[in-house]
């Protein structure tokens, strides 16, 4: 799972652990097959229900999901997208009679007019019209349609649950690309192949580090849509032999003790989940001064900080942790740390629980 799902399912086996009753309900079109989240939930015992519907504004589909939740005796409706926020946002509160929050993970458009950012400015829209927002980070303060829409979200941030990291798993599942690698400096990232990740800014920096002889490899978790075209940027910048894409596996986080350093090239964030992981694995981080992240690693004392959409930059923080292992270390542990104190899965759990409390009895 990437993101806001991996959240979504962490926090409901802790909130069923706190004697909650959380169930899944599943959006998507006529197309849409089994989920991914679907079968992970049903695989951790969460109770899971679906609702399929012709694609566009659908009046229809909205009253069905209100439906659902009252046959399954729903006490609070908390959306975690911008399909589930359009739905209940469409119907008028008198026809609703159950709380309903909704998270804001992060808004991924970075064109202002592309479909994607026509479907968030409905999302903002739709908010107005529910009981609470929640921000996963203070940088969702920033977001123009949040103040335009005069929003005040409530801030609760992402949390995981302690982890548990084994060096050597990825050498013993890759033997060949860890043979490849040989002595090279090894950078892991994680993250969906899409635009706003900025994989491609990735593989320019990476190229330009290959041509100052830094000895240096990238392997890549994640599909999406992309890949045919990161597959033949690769190709383009003669890098077959540095960058390994392997696609997507679930619990990533257990290779990253097996690599030098974890990098996130993103153009937008909001709180990243695998930046939590790393920060768990006590490894060395490069990431973009985007959304959270800046919070996260305290402007540059718990890891190294660069401008989004710009290879040289991204490049020079590679080589700076490269050239200064020591110092680079050091920043991991004191992240490790921070990590653990602050931003655990109980932690985020109980304030969810005490806002949907809040927010019932707010509502009898």
């Amino acid at each position: 799972m990437y993101g806001a799902e991996a959240v979504l399912l962490n926090l409901m086996e802790a909130q069923k652990e706190m004697g909650l009753n959380p169930f899944l309900l599943s959006v998507g079109n006529m197309r849409s097959g089994t989920k991914d989240i679907e079968i992970a939930a049903a695989n951790r015992a969460l109770h899971v229900s679906t609702l399929r519907f012709r694609d566009g504004l659908n009046i229809r589909g909205a009253f069905e999901l209100l439906n659902i939740a009252r046959r399954k005796e729903a006490h609070i409706i908390h959306s975690h997208g911008y399909k589930g926020n359009i739905l209940i946002g469409l119907l008028p509160r008198r026809f609703r009679n159950i709380p309903t929050i909704t998270t804001i993970h992060g808004w991924t458009a970075t064109r202002l007019l592309s479909k994607i950012s026509i479907y968030e400015f409905l999302d903002a829209l739709a908010m107005t019209n529910l009981d609470t927002v929640v921000g996963v980070s203070d940088s969702i303060f920033s977001k123009r349609r949040i103040k335009c829409l005069r929003l005040k979200p409530i801030i609760i941030n992402n949390g995981i649950k302690t982890l548990a990291f084994e060096k050597g798993s990825f050498s013993r599942e890759y033997p060949a690309i860890t043979a490849k690698c040989g002595e090279k400096f090894q950078v892991l990232a994680i993250g969906r192949l899409s635009p706003e990740k900025g994989f491609d800014i990735l593989f320019k920096a990476i190229a330009s580090l290959v041509s100052d002889n830094i000895p240096i490899s990238l392997v890549i978790i994640g599909t999406g849509e992309l890949q045919a075209y990161l597959s033949n940027l690769i190709s383009k910048l003669a890098l077959g032999d540095r960058i390994h894409m392997l696609g997507y596996h679930q619990n990533a986080y257990r290779y990253l003790r097996d690599f030098d350093a974890f990098v996130l090239p993103s153009l937008t964030e909001g709180l990243p989940i695998t930046i939590l992981e790393a920060m768990q694995a006590e490894i060395p981080i490069v990431a973009t001064r985007v959304g959270e992240i800046q919070n996260l690693l305290d402007n540059g004392e718990l890891g190294v900080l660069v401008k989004p959409n710009d290879p040289a930059d991204l490049s020079s923080g590679l080589k700076r942790v490269y050239n200064d292992r020591i110092t680079a270390n050091e920043r991991a542990r004191k992240a490790r740390q921070k990590v653990l104190n602050n931003y655990g899965l109980e932690q985020m759990a109980m304030k969810y629980k005490i806002l949907y409390q809040n927010l019932a009895d707010k509502c009898t």
